[in-house]
Formats: C-alpha cells, structure tokens, sequence
C-alpha cells in the first residue's frame, strides 16, 4: 500500500477505537508488491486499494472478529445463522475516519447499498456533519459488475500529489471536491520540456519522465464504472 494509504488505515482503526474501545479493524487485501494483479483482488494494482471485513457485533452485542468475511442481509444480520449483526456504528465511524482524513481523497468504497443505506441513516441520526453525509453518498456505492459486497469494504484513494508527480493516473469518475494536481503535474512537465531544451534533448531519463507524465488514460478509464466492476 502507499504511504498515504497504509497510515490512513491506521488512523482509522484509532479513531474507531477511541469512539468505540473493545473492536478491531480487519484488514483483508492491499495490493501486490510492486503492483500487478492479484488474485480475487484483480483491480488492487497500485496500492491504493484496500478490502475490510465489517465491524460485527454477537448475540450478546459484544465486538466479535470472525476468521472470515461475513455476508450481511438487508436486515443487518449475518446471512449463515451465526448470531451476528453489523455493527453500524463502528462502521460509520471507519468510513467518517476516512472521510475526515485531511491526508487522503476517497474515490470509492464499493459496499451493497442495503449496507449504504443502513450507514447513511446511522449518520444523519446521530448528527454526522451534512458535508460527510454528502461525500459518503457519492462515494459509497454498490458496485455493478460483481459481487454486492455485503461482506466488506472496498476502498480505493485517488493518487496524491508525489503519485502524480510520478506518473500515477486516476481512472472512472472525479468527484467534484477533490485536488487534481493537474496544475502540478503540466508546471512539472513543463520545467522537464525546457530542461530537455537546454540539454539538447539528448537526457533519455527527462524523456522517459515525460512519457510517463504525458500518458493518456485509456479511454476505457473514461467509463464511470471501475475497473472492478468491468
């Protein structure tokens, strides 16, 4: 995972657990070493995605951690017989943590929008701010081409400004809040051009940064679906 996105977890988990002591934040798949697919994973490629089992509560309303994922229905309970439920406030905590973070832009967090629904309530309920309410409706949202996701989160961050300045590309949909660093990445270009002039364009490394920074999106990027959903 990236920087950003490894102490955004942490961070996370500390704010869940300072609101609500007693549960854990289940970590599931970052993303390959180096990038690349993994399997079951196949859109975690450049660590900036992360899967998270739900919070759950048992019979007893005690925080439990399965071994597990657990699929949850409708009704908030567990879809096997197990005795458990969600646990919807720790789990709005997490997704308000993320939210909150200063360090970081949330571009999804793919969840079954039974699940969406239940958060969303929880949040306007008990007073969440009306700015992280909005940015949790467009950001949460079942994904179309696979699994509900009834059974964890999947959070993905758009790249930040050094991942930009490095040739990291954002694909799908941009919310209309976020920073782009479109600005930073064509003033970088532009010094690498006129570095490239005085050189003679004879510096094969600033040529190959400015292939990288110049890369197009694929225009399948342009689909608003992701790339787990397609």
């Amino acid at each position: 995972g990236t920087e950003e996105l490894v102490q955004a977890i942490m961070q996370a988990a500390q704010d869940v657990g300072t609101r609500y002591p007693g549960g854990q934040l289940q970590v599931g798949n970052l993303s390959r070493a180096g990038g690349g697919d993994i399997p079951q994973s196949v859109s975690h490629n450049s660590g900036r995605d992360a899967d998270f089992a739900f919070f759950a509560l048992d019979s007893r309303n005690r925080s439990v951690q399965p071994e597990w994922y657990v699929s949850y229905g409708p009704d908030g309970t567990d879809d096997e017989g197990r005795g458990l439920r969600l646990d919807v406030p720790r789990n709005w905590a997490f997704v308000e943590s993320l939210l909150l973070n200063p360090k970081i832009q949330v571009q999804h967090i793919f969840v079954a929008h039974w699940i969406r629904e239940m958060l969303l309530e929880h949040a306007v309920r008990n007073g969440a701010l009306f700015g992280v309410v909005q940015r949790a409706e467009v950001v949460m949202r079942q994904p179309g081409d696979s699994s509900p996701h009834s059974e964890h989160f999947h959070v993905r961050l758009y790249c930040d400004l050094n991942d930009r300045l490095f040739g990291c590309v954002d694909s799908g949909r941009r919310h209309s809040w976020i920073e782009s660093w479109d600005d930073a990445v064509e003033d970088k270009i532009a010094r690498l051009i006129e570095a490239s002039n005085m050189a003679g364009g004879k510096s094969a490394e600033w040529a190959d940064q400015l292939r990288v920074l110049r890369r197009a999106p694929d225009p399948e990027d342009e689909n608003p679906y992701s790339a787990e959903e397609l």
